[in-house]
């Protein structure tokens, strides 16, 4: 056909990188529209931390649906301050509260004690499915993913960093070889 096996070499791995570039660009927008799907509708309610959000409204969620799995939050060390949600945060801390003074915690009463959006936010929040049957195993994976998000958003401590490279290099001089 006169075309040489370099030029149409080169079209084909041009052709992969425009495709390449192409999927790239479409799983990008696929995650981004995921993201922008976890955000409660009210704007003044918006996640700071899409990921860690998950884990708190499981939390919230599990906690109305069944108020003796709060044990296991406080068992864990669990607070409200762990929340990157500040409207997650205050349902939680209203549910603590109702629960220490011995009060009701019905989703109606807690519902009383929000503005209209949050309210919404929080019905939206409690019509996710949720299997409660080994309810203690799922908060405490929720607190976990909350806890692990959380430091990987944390900047490692420069000090902790020099230390584990002193480390290294003593075990590497010592043992005459390096370590992987």
């Amino acid at each position: 056909m006169g075309v040489s096996a370099q030029a149409v070499k080169n079209e084909v791995v041009k052709k992969l990188k425009i495709k390449g570039k192409r999927q790239k660009k479409d799983f990008e927008k696929d995650v981004t529209r995921i993201r922008a799907n976890m955000q409660p509708a009210s704007r003044g309610l918006r996640y700071s931390d899409e990921l860690s959000a998950v884990a708190e409204e499981g939390v919230v969620r599990c906690i109305l649906l069944d108020p003796i799995l709060l044990k296991t939050a406080v068992d864990m060390g669990f607070t409200k301050d762990e929340f990157t949600s500040e409207f997650l945060a205050k349902v939680y801390g209203i549910v603590q509260r109702r629960i220490f003074e011995e009060r009701d915690v019905s989703e109606k009463l807690v519902l009383t004690e929000l503005e209209s959006d949050e309210a919404a936010q929080l019905t939206v929040i409690l019509q996710k499915p949720e299997a409660l049957s080994h309810g203690d195993k799922i908060v405490s994976e929720y607190i976990e993913k909350i806890r692990a998000e959380k430091l990987k958003k944390q900047a490692p401590d420069e000090g902790i960093l020099l230390e584990i490279k002193r480390l290294k290099q003593t075990t590497e001089d010592r043992d005459g070889y390096k370590h992987s």
